[in-house]
């Protein structure tokens, strides 16, 4: 979902996990091998990933997650900043510098298993310090427009 050239943005979920063994949000995503991603994992640890062609942990903590228990989710990227959240809570800030994922649409992460969440929220960020919402361009019809 979203467009090649949206950069920076928040997505937001409540994520419900069935029997996944991993689970969260992709952003900047341009295929199944390039994007960033904020996922709680089944060793009980929230981790903040990159992939290009291969996954490299940008950052990694200790979370405590159970099965069929409901989790907003949030993830924010802003230019070399990523961060995740957890009902609320920052629980990871890194910062990827690295090349290639720049830009890109969004989605969810699910490895072995389920998932279900309700809906999905996506806006702009003009910093990750301090998000605003940016006006809609209504001649493009983007809602990325700036």
């Amino acid at each position: 979902m979203g467009g090649g050239d949206w950069r920076d943005y928040v997505i937001k979920s409540t994520i419900t996990p069935r029997l996944a063994r991993s689970f969260g949000l992709a952003a900047r995503v341009r295929g199944l091998r390039r994007y960033c991603a904020f996922v709680l994992a089944a060793n009980q640890s929230a981790r903040i990933v990159r992939r290009f062609g291969e996954e490299v942990l940008l950052g990694k903590t200790y979370f405590r997650w159970e099965f069929e228990r409901p989790y907003e989710v949030t993830l924010e990227v802003y230019g070399m900043e990523i961060v995740g959240s957890v009902d609320g809570k920052e629980i990871l800030r890194v910062k990827d510098t690295l090349p290639g994922v720049e830009s890109g649409g969004f989605g969810y992460v699910c490895e072995e298993g389920l998932v279900l969440s309700d809906e999905l929220t996506v806006r702009p960020l003009t910093s990750v310090f301090s998000p605003e919402t940016v006006e809609p361009d209504t001649e493009s019809n983007g809602v990325f427009a700036q």
